[in-house]
């Protein structure tokens, strides 16, 4: 195993070094002088700068208990979980309420209203995140045939591009299921979703497992890192998982924790528990969306974390396996979770930047043309569209889906952008497609006095 197990505090063994130890806790502190959350695994492989490494491991453990929040979720004391919120945490939850559940202004951003529920982003950025979950899970094909399967009717052939097609669908569902309550019903409809004729061992799709067969394996060495609570216990652990993400943590009634804390703890959960027998992953990123969108952060709604978390999966993994090894430490996997959150928001506004200067070009290459004003948003996304793909075919179908139309406007601007010899209509099969021409650039700077016929 790559991280190191933590030494065992011996209290009775501290006592007897009761100077000692007076002198490492004033120099110790819940986070190094950068800010950072360190496990035992950092100190030991630099136990050399330190006089003695294990005696300040062990101050630095009483003082983080002294600002340590448990989160029992099980009557068994094994299973009992805490985290700390240090101000470098705090200072991230704060700009995450900022950035993705306060007002944004939108004065100037022609793709993003102030209820940011514009069609076209949450498409797209679903699709994004829908192609990441999917081959951080081990679906095999690249962005761009993922993106032209998710925007045809081509039915999946292979068990990735059902990974694929299983995720959009998951995501749409914890979208959609955003007011209900966390549920043994709504848990396993999630996952009969994720993976429908998309599973890898014998699990069964929309059902818990029923032996104690799996481990989470290490994706390199193959070592066993995780043994999941036994099968007999997955009912029990469950219910407590619902009550606790069903519970007001306001304070009020239960303790504060910050939802954002609260959906990392979900997620984190079904990761511990491994309550399925394939798919664990792509349900526990579901529910944290479906968390987060139910406490009012609205911008994860456009927000891709898979992207990141397949870019470094073995930070994905030591964050659980520190916690693990940590008396169930929680920290590590809250303070991991926060920044790959903060890195997809930033991503987000560099994507929505980007889109907005796509949007403006559509509009200058349009500039004195009589198709000035005469086009709406919709269609001038599909020219976009048609526009950075030469020879790509457009349908009703296609843009039903991607804009969230309905079929007769689809239709409707389909032939609006045909009328202007944009796109050349013709037939596939029985249903009426549309091509974008090779040369539509040089239609669009053509165009000046051009009328539809």
């Amino acid at each position: 195993m790559r991280v190191k197990l933590p030494p065992k505090i011996n209290m009775e063994a501290l006592e007897k070094r009761a100077p000692e130890l007076f002198a490492a806790l004033q120099k110790a502190s819940v986070t190094d002088n950068k800010g950072r959350y360190f496990h035992w695994n950092d100190i030991y492989h630099k136990r050399s700068q330190f006089d003695d490494a294990e005696l300040f491991w062990m101050a630095t453990k009483l003082v983080r208990k002294q600002i340590s929040k448990n989160v029992t979720l099980s009557s068994n004391k094994n299973s009992r979980f805490s985290f700390c919120a240090p101000d470098g945490l705090q200072a991230q939850l704060h700009k995450i309420d900022k950035l993705a559940a306060g007002h944004i202004d939108t004065s100037d951003n022609e793709l993003l209203n102030n209820a940011g529920q514009n069609h076209y982003l949450v498409s797209s950025l679903i699709q994004e995140e829908t192609i990441n979950s999917a081959q951080l899970e081990g679906a095999t094909t690249t962005y761009t045939k993922a993106k032209a399967l998710l925007n045809s009717d081509t039915k999946p052939k292979t068990e990735s591009e059902r990974m694929i097609i299983n995720n959009y669908q998951l995501l749409r569902a914890a979208k959609d299921r955003k007011n209900s309550e966390l549920s043994e019903e709504l848990i396993l409809k999630l996952h009969l979703l994720a993976t429908e004729d998309a599973i890898n061992n014998d699990a069964v799709p929309g059902a818990f497992r029923e032996d104690d067969s799996i481990a989470v394996k290490d994706k390199q060495s193959h070592e066993i890192i995780h043994t999941p609570p036994l099968a007999s216990e997955i009912s029990e652990r469950m219910a407590e998982l619902y009550d606790f993400a069903n519970k007001d943590h306001d304070g009020t009634e239960n303790e504060f924790i910050h939802p954002v804390i609260k959906a990392i703890i979900i997620h984190f959960m079904i990761g511990f528990i491994h309550p399925f027998g394939d798919g664990n992953g792509r349900v526990a990123r579901a529910l944290f969306y479906w968390y987060m969108l139910k406490s009012g952060y609205w911008l994860f709604e456009y927000i891709s974390i898979s992207k990141l978390l397949k870019e470094a999966p073995v930070k994905y993994q030591n964050a659980y396996l520190y916690c693990e090894t940590d008396e169930g430490d929680l920290t590590y996997f809250i303070d991991y979770q926060l920044n790959v959150c903060l890195r997809a928001i930033d991503n987000f506004f560099g994507y929505l930047k980007r889109k907005q200067q796509e949007y403006k070009a559509v509009l200058l290459a349009l500039k004195d043309s009589s198709l000035e004003g005469a086009l709406n948003k919709v269609e001038l996304n599909i020219l976009k569209d048609a526009l950075r793909n030469p020879g790509s075919v457009f349908t009703a179908k296609t843009i039903v889906r991607k804009y969230d139309v309905v079929a007769n406007s689809a239709r409707k601007h389909l032939r609006t952008l045909a009328q202007y010899h944009l796109l050349l209509e013709t037939k596939i099969g029985r249903e009426s497609a549309f091509l974008s021409p090779a040369d539509l650039a040089d239609k669009l700077n053509e165009l000046k006095q051009a009328t539809p016929q």
